[in-house]
């Protein structure tokens, strides 16, 4: 974000010098670095943007697969819960 608004400061300073004919160059060789910044800072946001999808979607399945696994299990617990006769479970059942 900062490089962005350097960018902008840069196009903003040289309009003014333009105005008043003073440091052209100078400004010129900023505003060219700060393009370079600016197409980097785009770089990477495309990059961490498609970073942030895949792990939203590893983390979706993630959560799919461990809660099918706990359906699982308690499916199995209920099982063993109903068919096993024991006290406990004896008590379980009133």
């Amino acid at each position: 974000m900062r490089c962005l608004a350097n960018y902008e400061a840069a196009n903003k300073n040289l309009e003014r010098a333009r105005g008043r004919n003073k440091d052209i160059p100078k400004l010129q060789k900023l505003k060219q670095s700060n393009r370079k910044r600016a197409r980097n800072l785009r770089i990477l946001v495309h990059w961490t943007r498609t970073e942030l999808k895949d792990l939203k979607k590893r983390r979706v399945l993630a959560f799919k697969r461990n809660l099918a696994d706990l359906a699982d299990l308690e499916i199995k617990h209920a099982k063993v819960c109903i068919f096993k006769p024991s006290s406990k479970s004896f008590f379980l059942l009133l």
